[in-house]
């Protein structure tokens, strides 16, 4: 205050007081709740770190065990695949030594595979003649024994040379 101005009365000094008083009245309720909560916070917080330090712990060891687990697979992964293409190569071996051995002995026969098929045709159709040939002999040989072949007009029944062989085609 200056020299000048003259000092407050004193009710209005207790005017101002009273103002004070209602502004405290209203403002304290909503610190002390701010303070409780704010308070509250703090004591969920305070496990937090603990907490993520636990959490990120665990997390580094689960990573750690996947880590291990996938590197032991790939490493099987890989074996697994060196021993198919050694299988492979072994069978490709294999396969190119038998074609080489297949193809020096159709060479040793003097043969080709165009040759094998014409003796084959050739044989065949020599094998379907002389069976033409063996049934047409056949059927003329028992042309008259059959009895369906039989002509309608001889209607004697021979006699068998064997007895008891009945009628079955026996006679000469």
């Amino acid at each position: 205050m200056s020299a000048t101005e003259p000092a407050p009365s004193i009710a209005e000094k207790v005017r101002f007081w009273q103002e004070q008083d209602q502004i405290n009245q209203a403002l304290i309720p909503r610190v002390v709740k701010l303070h409780d909560t704010v308070a509250e916070i703090a004591r969920q917080m305070e496990g937090t770190p603990t907490l993520l330090a636990a959490m990120e712990s665990r997390l580094r060891r689960q990573t750690h065990e996947e880590k291990e687990k996938l590197e032991q697979r790939a490493s099987q992964l890989e074996q697994l695949a060196e021993q198919q293409a050694d299988s492979l190569s072994i069978l490709r071996k294999e396969a190119s030594d038998e074609w080489i051995s297949l193809r020096r002995d159709v060479e040793r026969a003097g043969l080709n595979a165009a040759d094998l098929a014409r003796r084959i045709d050739e044989h065949s159709l020599r094998i379907e003649t002389l069976q033409k040939s063996m049934n047409k002999n056949y059927y003329a040989r028992h042309e008259n024994t059959c009895p369906h072949k039989r002509r309608q007009d001889s209607h004697r029944i021979r006699q068998s040379k064997h007895p008891g062989a009945g009628h079955r085609g026996s006679e000469p």
